[in-house]
């Protein structure tokens, strides 16, 4: 690690704090391991794309030494350099006496790309979907929904800047969507076979996860500086209401109003479906039933809370019952992982041996007796 903070970071560095933090007393526990102070929330998200990170903080105005440094400076799991001003281009290695490396814990939200092969690359396309009052729709397969377990709850969504449409940063200034619809449905529509009626679309189970007005800060959809440089997924549109996933396709429904300031197109793949993803829309309606218009998905990272590590609640209510017994039951009817009517991931095979067989009743009759999840 170079004394020198410049050379430690990559050009795409991403500023995800900026200004004045407030640190309520006793933020920081005394006198105990493992305890970490309420996490700093970033006001723009960071997606980790593997490798090393660098993380560079810039602080004015602590009062009392509140980080306790936990790794010797000369360790492989990493290094700290350290400057008693808040603009040093430089500073030394921190050790000596003490450890070199703050202990921290990085907080994080699983999420998945979809498509998945363009989570680090451009898409082909964009398209000016949000510049207008609109009905957009999109089917998402089980294909590229696959990093998501069955039973985990999909929190947020998040769209990116078109680079390749050369795309400045937007909106130019803060905007609220008087309207910004999000319904999320299970579908056994294939993309290649989606239909232009929307309702055709929409399997049982659709659950409506935001409804009403949006608030988006001015440049929440950043530019990059290069046509085939991807752009950040910086910010989600959180859902007011979790979608459990189930397994299978997804059928997502837009309906906006509203036109934010400055370019809004944002990144798709293909021109047309393909057997990752399809779109339709109509632009000019946000009530529309009928799409005018078909495209290639919109480039989409869904954020998720992964389920509980308790195998046998099969249904993800936090207990082990008699509707995770009904579960289990056809699980157990069909025995065979691979067959087709088995539902996605095969989450009955308990002792992932790909068959749901009376070994694994009987790690299930465990978990039944004890009832509550751990």
């Amino acid at each position: 690690m170079s004394t020198t903070f410049a050379d430690n970071q990559r050009p795409d560095v991403v500023q995800v704090h900026d200004g004045p933090l407030a640190i309520a007393a006793g933020t920081f526990p005394a006198g105990a391991s493992n305890q970490y102070a309420r996490a700093l929330r970033f006001q723009r998200g960071f997606v980790y794309r593997g490798g090393d990170l660098c993380i560079t903080i810039r602080h004015r105005g602590f009062t009392a030494e509140c980080v306790n440094a936990a790794i010797p400076p000369s360790s492989a799991r990493g290094r700290s350099v350290f400057a008693d001003s808040f603009t040093a281009a430089s500073g030394a290695v921190l050790g000596g006496l003490s450890a070199g490396y703050p202990a921290m814990r990085l907080g994080y939200t699983p999420s998945v790309c979809t498509p998945n092969a363009l989570a680090a690359v451009e898409g082909v396309d964009g398209l000016s979907t949000l510049g207008t009052n609109s009905t957009i729709q999109i089917i998402v397969p089980a294909s590229q929904l696959a990093a998501i377990d069955v039973g985990s709850a999909i929190t947020g969504m998040s769209f990116r800047n078109s680079s390749s449409g050369g795309a400045g940063s937007f909106p130019t200034a803060n905007f609220t969507f008087t309207r910004f619809d999000v319904r999320v449905a299970p579908t056994t529509v294939e993309p290649l076979a989606m239909s232009d009626t929307f309702a055709s679309n929409v399997g049982a189970g659709e659950i409506v996860v935001r409804e009403g007005p949006l608030f988006i800060p001015q440049n929440a959809f950043p530019g990059s500086d290069s046509p085939s440089t991807p752009g950040e997924f910086a910010w989600f549109v959180p859902f007011e209401r979790a979608f459990i996933y189930n397994g299978g396709n997804l059928c997502i429904t837009l309906r906006t109003q509203g036109t934010p300031p400055g370019n809004t197109t944002l990144d798709t793949d293909t021109i047309g479906p393909s057997a990752r993803g399809a779109m339709r829309f109509t632009s000019g309606d946000p009530d529309a039933l009928v799409a005018l218009q078909t495209w290639g998905p919109l480039v989409t990272r869904f954020a998720f809370t992964a389920r509980a590590f308790c195998p046998a609640d099969f249904n993800n209510d936090g207990l082990v019952d008699d509707a995770d017994f009904q579960i289990f039951v056809l699980a157990y009817d069909l025995l065979d992982c691979d067959d087709p009517n088995m539902p996605a991931g095969c989450p009955a095979d308990l002792n992932y041996d790909r068959v749901v067989d009376d070994l694994d009743f009987q790690n299930f009759i465990i978990a039944y007796n004890d009832l509550l999840c751990p």
